[in-house]
């Protein structure tokens, strides 16, 4: 048994935008020879309208939240949250930190929605996630000039160093704060990585300290580091 597992921005999808009807006539052919699944830091229901809800049974599995919230077959069959792990004084240094640094920077916009509170992660975005498709896009070629995430990572690493959570950055205009392990080989507490014969993941994030890089890296895991949509259906036409 083989097994495809996908991100979902920048690697089927342009970043929060819905799935082209060539990736999905690509995905539908692959799936008579694969099990397909998606795993994604974004919540189920952003991912639902991505992919549009009639193509929720293209996937075997969707592994929402990094797999913290996991559906099979539409129906809910695992759900965490970070409250069951991370204490409300750690939890309020962290945001508390956050939104003072943020307040420091000097960006060209700054929008509403910097602290998404998510079950599997609170997910931060300097922008703030209320920004424009225009406001995101630029933010993004800002980004990879200054290095802003980059070194909001390093510092958050630094003053939180004792403290038992992963910081990477994650989808086109944020960073990902999660309990150690809850990264996106959380999948894997779901299902039995034993059971396939051959595993391959495509993601955009695979830098070290990218989101997809701990599924991108893993040892008995076939990882593409993807640039954009398109690159990907170019791989899979050898799949």
């Amino acid at each position: 048994m083989k097994l495809l597992l996908f991100d979902l921005d920048g690697t089927l999808v342009k970043s929060t935008l819905k799935i082209e009807r060539n990736m999905l006539d690509r995905l539908y052919k692959l799936k008579e020879n694969y099990k397909i699944c998606l795993v994604s830091g974004g919540t189920y229901e952003k991912m639902l309208n991505q992919i549009n809800k009639e193509n929720e049974c293209l996937f075997d599995y969707i592994f929402s939240e990094s797999g913290v919230i996991t559906y099979k077959n539409k129906e809910l069959i695992h759900t965490n949250n970070i409250k069951n792990v991370l204490t409300e004084y750690l939890l309020q240094e962290i945001i508390n930190f956050v939104l003072i640094y943020i307040a420091n920077l000097d960006l060209p916009y700054k929008r509403g929605n910097f602290i998404n509170f998510r079950k599997g992660s609170l997910y931060i975005s300097p922008i703030g996630g209320d920004c424009s498709m225009e406001e995101r896009t630029f933010f993004s070629e800002f980004d990879k000039i200054n290095k802003i995430r980059e070194k909001m990572v390093k510092i958050l690493k630094k003053n939180f160093e004792s403290y038992n959570i992963d910081i990477m950055i994650g989808g086109q205009i944020g960073l990902v704060i999660h309990p150690k392990g809850w990264d996106k080989t959380y999948v894997f507490k779901i299902i039995n990585i034993e059971e396939y014969d051959e595993i391959f993941f495509f993601g955009d994030r695979c830098e070290p300290n990218g989101n997809d890089y701990p599924l991108y890296s893993h040892p008995k895991i076939k990882g593409y580091h993807v640039k954009d949509e398109n690159h990907t259906l170019s791989l899979l036409e050898s799949f």
